[in-house]
């Protein structure tokens, strides 16, 4: 009896060890479903983004969390329920770049109250607008400053007297 009940502990002890191998195995494999989409879906992006904000201390890494807490992200994601996302903070953050760039730049204040005036109904106050709008807005500087006028310094008579 002694020998059966060793081989019964070897076999619970040994018995014990897969499931542990097999807990490590669904973890790899959420974290890299959970990678995959967010490199395919950009609503998955973002509301993974909201998703770790929320309740997951701001860590993005997939691989970095629990195995419950990813399933707990998928269901979320299948349920098609969507978190608010200018709740989080990076909306915070943007919008407090948006007021320092204003104290810091009259270029920028400006065009800011001029998008503000023609697109978010004379509202200045970035805190005000989402994300969303924060990001046109950006989007509408990138396209000014690449899309009509050559780039800063070029074709306003720079290099002209000046041996060029």
């Amino acid at each position: 009896k002694e020998s059966g009940l060793e081989l019964q502990r070897e076999g619970l002890h040994s018995a014990s060890r897969p499931p542990d191998q097999a807990m490590m195995q669904p973890m790899e494999q959420l974290a890299a479903q959970v990678k995959e989409l967010q490199r395919s879906d950009p609503n998955a992006k973002e509301q993974w983004g909201a998703y770790t904000d929320l309740s997951g201390g701001g860590k993005r890494d997939p691989s970095k969390h629990t195995p419950e807490f990813l399933q707990g992200f998928l269901v979320h994601l299948q349920s098609g329920m969507r978190m608010q996302v200018d709740t989080t903070a990076e909306a915070f953050s943007v919008a407090e770049a948006v007021k320092a760039m204003q104290r810091k730049s009259a270029s920028f204040k400006t065009a800011w109250r001029s998008f503000c005036m023609e697109f978010g109904g004379g509202t200045n106050d970035p805190s005000k607008h989402n994300l969303d709008f924060m990001v046109r807005f950006f989007d509408f500087l990138g396209q000014r400053a690449t899309g009509g006028a050559p780039p800063m310094g070029m074709g306003m008579g720079m290099g002209m007297g000046m041996g060029m």
